[in-house]
């Protein structure tokens, strides 16, 4: 397979941003078809060895049917196309990336370590564009710039960085510059719920990395201590080269915005009680769900407060892209029956990854050498993404879904796999 093919597939979303326009603009639909076709490339490629594990393939059929759900609700529930097919790219773009991720592992010349580290490099590429498009673009002053700085791909190069900094301890230099600027733009954003999940992604590579040379209790202090170390030493030298950006972000963190409640906490949460209100309104909704694209808004207690401070923005009735809570916006739209497919799965993932880092005893901190160094890095990326649904939906971001699905498909393609273990030939 040429290396241009896969590099097309992983750094073609990593220019991508949210249009305006019905539809997206020709720009955008330019890299999403680029980064299709490139990906279908791959996943049609002639490989020597066509044998993957049973559960790669059960995981499959059960994403592809998980598809045509979506399709045949949206029809029934009269969903507007448009609408429908602008939300429907992403868990498409998951379906791929999980068949890419299957498919690179039957390479000859397949090796784990350069794979995360391009997608780690891709991540980090637009992490930087966010933040130029987000400073050029928004009008507005970096003393009151949020989420127009902060790209979802973080929380993919988040981990894979962790690792290489504090578990494999390879590339180093280059990750914890990596996590510096990606701290210090969630840190000017003002964003707890970036913070947060930043600190857990830390806490946890601080831990996997002392879990066998310490025991479990002691991993865990030392997890504390050091993320605490390296969480303070960022924050005095915030404090030193920009004392108004770290007072906002202690405020942001520790003091109620001065209207007497938290905005971004109320319109969350007012979003919930909408979707949920509507979702349980009949037993057909609550079996089948809405429909992905339905329009949604603000409910509950909290509306009365928010058109008071935003006026009819506080009062949304027709918002109809992915929800900020991945949970309840999955079984809002596709129902009890199909809206907890996605979500099981990368519970599922999760378990798989967590439970075989305390259970694979190996000798060697190496993603390709050793499956307790896979694993690792496996479980902190889907740890990093469930942190993410605490504020956002990780299928809200096209380049994150896709992404989320090339892990989905490495992880079932190589568990209790030999090409897990097996150095790449060059």
């Amino acid at each position: 397979m040429p290396i241009y093919i896969l590099f097309l597939f992983l750094f073609g979303l990593s220019i991508d941003y949210k249009g305006v326009e019905e539809g997206g603009n020709v720009f955008q639909l330019v890299i999403i078809f680029t980064t299709m076709v490139s990906g279908l490339i791959i996943v049609l490629k002639p490989v020597s060895q066509n044998k993957l594990n049973p559960i790669f393939r059960k995981i499959g059929w059960i994403l592809f049917l998980h598809l045509v759900s979506t399709f045949v609700v949206a029809f029934v529930c009269d969903i507007e196309f448009a609408r429908y097919s602008r939300v429907i790219i992403t868990y498409v773009l998951l379906v791929l990336g999980y068949l890419v991720g299957g498919r690179i592992t039957q390479f000859s010349k397949f090796d784990l370590d350069k794979i995360t580290l391009l997608m780690a490099t891709s991540s980090f590429v637009s992490i930087i564009f966010t933040l130029i498009y987000g400073v050029l673009s928004s009008g507005v002053e970096l003393s009151e710039m949020r989420y127009q700085i902060l790209s979802p791909l973080m929380y993919v190069a988040m981990p894979i960085f962790a690792y290489y900094a504090f578990i494999s301890k390879s590339y180093r230099i280059y990750s914890l510059l990596a996590l510096l600027i990606i701290l210090v733009i969630i840190l000017v954003s003002a964003t707890r719920s970036w913070l947060i999940g930043y600190i857990g992604v830390m806490f946890t590579a601080f831990f996997y990395g002392n879990l066998r040379r310490h025991g479990s209790a002691k991993s865990i202090a030392l997890g504390v201590f050091n993320g605490a170390s390296f969480l303070m030493f960022v924050i005095i030298l915030l404090s030193l080269f920009s004392p108004d950006l770290a007072s906002r972000m202690i405020d942001r963190v520790f003091v109620i915005d001065n209207v007497g409640f938290d905005i971004t906490t109320a319109t969350r949460l007012a979003e919930i009680d909408y979707q949920i209100d509507l979702w349980t309104a009949d037993a057909s909704r609550f079996l089948f769900g809405n429909g992905l694209g339905a329009s949604y808004g603000f409910g509950g207690e909290n509306v009365e407060q928010l058109v008071i401070l935003l006026g009819n923005d506080g009062n949304a009735s027709d918002l109809w892209f992915a929800g900020h809570n991945f949970w309840i916006y999955s079984v809002f739209t596709q129902g009890i029956v199909a809206g907890v497919i996605v979500p099981l799965i990368m519970l599922h993932a999760l378990f798989v990854c967590t439970k075989n880092v305390f259970t694979k005893n190996f000798n060697k901190f190496c993603i390709n050498g050793d499956q307790f160094g896979m694993h690792s890095l496996f479980s902190l990326i889907f740890i990093s993404v469930i942190l993410q649904t605490i504020g956002g939906n990780p299928l809200g971001s096209r380049m994150l879904s896709m992404f989320i699905g090339v892990i989905l498909g490495l992880t079932y393609s190589l568990i209790n796999n030999n090409l897990a273990i097996r150095k790449s030939h060059d």
